[in-house]
């Protein structure tokens, strides 16, 4: 996305040498989407190769700028054969904070989208362990920013999902990408 400003492959080789050096080291590693700029398999071989140091610990995501397939593909060992409706929907159990991975994207487009398939798969999997403290991460944040350009295509049914987050009050956190800066917000318990 940035290539002609910055060398976004350093900055993610600079980044995965300081997560490596990290003590203790992270038990997990979010990555939110947008991971390649065309979606290539140019791109992905080389994201591949720079993410190699982290690949245990990675939970992956596509944005808008993935490739369903190539993404898939990429990431096989990291994510689940069965997933919500063809996305790469998952949750991870292992850890004392529940992760769950919400797929927003919506292949082709650069808007995302939580439709009745995306709500009652995370209703549902929310409802699975209410008193589990949660951890939401997703591509496309459930908000309006304020950045005119990225709201333009920002999450169609951003209101559905704040509902369900708020009905579901272990929910501690959502993390999410697409934006390329941080906001902060918070809908009812759920800091974002």
């Amino acid at each position: 996305m940035f290539g002609e400003l910055v060398d976004t492959s350093a900055r993610l080789a600079a980044t995965v040498e300081h997560l490596v050096a990290l003590d203790p080291a992270p038990d997990v590693i979010l990555a939110t989407g947008d991971l390649t700029d065309e979606g290539t398999q140019t791109e992905y071989s080389l994201l591949a190769d720079l993410l190699a140091p982290i690949a245990d610990r990675l939970l992956p995501l596509p944005g808008n700028h993935d490739d369903g397939p190539l993404f898939r593909s990429t990431f096989a060992n990291r994510l689940p054969d069965s997933t919500a409706d063809g996305h790469c929907s998952y949750v991870i159990d292992q850890h004392p904070v529940r992760l769950v991975g919400l797929d927003t994207s919506l292949p082709g487009h650069h808007d995302g989208r939580f439709d009745d398939v995306h709500e009652e798969w995370l209703d549902s999997t929310l409802a699975v362990r209410p008193d589990q403290p949660t951890l939401v991460f997703t591509h496309f944040p459930p908000f309006t920013s304020g950045i005119t350009f990225m709201d333009v295509s920002g999450l169609a049914g951003a209101e559905r999902m704040r509902a369900v987050l708020t009905a579901h009050s272990q929910v501690r956190l959502l993390v999410a990408g697409h934006l390329h800066r941080t906001v902060q917000t918070t809908v009812g318990n759920t800091l974002i």
